[in-house]
């Protein structure tokens, strides 16, 4: 995996959407420049890079949604893996709790 302005368009690859091919695969995507990456970030997502104009690129998430970002804006190339993960099932509150998630008796209140 390299991050850069002149790297190949490989999966893992960290690069501006700037020098990206439009239609590329991409995932940890910046909302700001140099802010860190906040858009496809979890298991199973992605966006596909749409367009380019006037400094901003169009990116279509793959819950549908269209959104406008900066092309100076860093992107990974590729989809987050185990797009199953929302197919899990967890069974019983209890297993939750196991995980770190449950919520104690004082948070309830």
């Amino acid at each position: 995996m390299i991050s850069g302005d002149r790297v190949d368009v490989k999966p893992g690859n960290a690069m501006r959407l700037a020098a990206m091919p439009v239609g590329t695969i991409v995932h940890n995507v910046e909302m700001k420049p140099a802010k860190g990456g906040q858009i496809a970030r979890s298991a199973g997502t992605y966006a596909q890079y749409l367009w380019a104009r006037r400094g901003y690129a169009m990116l279509r998430l793959n819950s549908g949604e269209v959104r406008r970002v900066q092309l100076e804006c860093m992107a990974t190339v590729g989809a987050v893996s185990n797009p199953d993960h929302m197919n899990e099932v967890i069974g019983k509150a209890g297993r939750n709790v196991w995980k770190g998630s449950g919520r104690t008796c004082a948070e309830r209140r």
